[in-house]
């Protein structure tokens, strides 16, 4: 859960490096307008690499999408700033990641080796 505004609202946010080492970003949220400030956030950021993405400025990003003051309000703005936040937060744990269990596949069949640590 992210704080968004002055209200606690609910948003999710998911991170994940895709088989190229790109970084693929999911959200939502319970309200429409933080949900469409998270979309333009996935969807402008999503592809790129965690250094690239690391390396994006939160205010000039945010200045550079155009919206207008309507949607970005201080309070919004402050919300889409901790999305930011939280994804570049999420992006960091990506890059020092330990390699994911299970390292053995068991089925009926057969034993697996797989992972990091097979």
């Amino acid at each position: 859960m992210l704080r968004c505004c002055p209200y606690l609202l609910q948003a999710w946010l998911d991170a994940s490096l895709d088989s190229s080492g790109k970084v693929q970003l999911r959200a939502a949220s319970d309200s429409k307008l933080t949900a469409g400030l998270a979309g333009v956030l996935v969807s402008a950021l999503s592809g790129l690499t965690p250094e690239q993405l690391l390396a994006v400025d939160g205010t000039a990003f945010l200045q550079s999408l155009g919206l207008g003051p309507g949607v970005v309000a201080p309070s919004r703005a402050s919300g889409a700033a901790n999305m930011l936040a939280s994804i570049q937060r999420r992006t960091r744990m990506l890059m020092t990641q330990l390699p994911r269990f299970p390292s053995l596949l068991i089925t009926s069949n057969c034993l697996q080796p797989q992972g990091t640590f097979a």
